[in-house]
């Protein structure tokens, strides 16, 4: 698996995430779960920012070797 395969999985999970509160709000209002959609998609974000400082360093190690 390549760089954009690894972080292609935390930038679907961040739109899955943005799509759930818009879709909650716009068919439910503000219910009690939406509240949830934004933690969920700043821990992927956060995870992501990590995923790509790591594949950054990786790089530049294997260009090293």
């Amino acid at each position: 698996m390549d760089a954009n395969g690894f972080l292609g999985f935390y930038r679907v999970g961040m739109i899955f995430f943005a799509a759930m509160l818009i879709l909650d709000i716009a068919l439910f209002g503000v219910s009690p779960i939406a509240g949830a959609w934004p933690v969920c998609f700043a821990y992927y974000y956060m995870q992501y920012q990590s995923a790509k400082k790591y594949v950054k360093a990786v790089t530049k190690e294997e260009k090293n070797d």
